[in-house]
């Protein structure tokens, strides 16, 4: 499952606390914990709207 997610926090490790834009709904770090650099995959530059 692939995920787009806006980093909260980044350790020194690499390892990344991520947030979903919905809080009430979404699931994010609040739920499975630190993200490790190993699961990602790329970084948004832009958005189409």
């Amino acid at each position: 499952m692939r995920m787009v997610k806006r980093v909260s926090e980044t350790f020194y490790d690499g390892g990344c606390y991520v947030l979903s834009d919905n809080m009430a709904e979404g699931s994010d770090s609040r739920s499975f914990g630190v993200v490790g650099p190993e699961l990602l995959i790329g970084r948004v530059t832009s958005r189409l709207i």
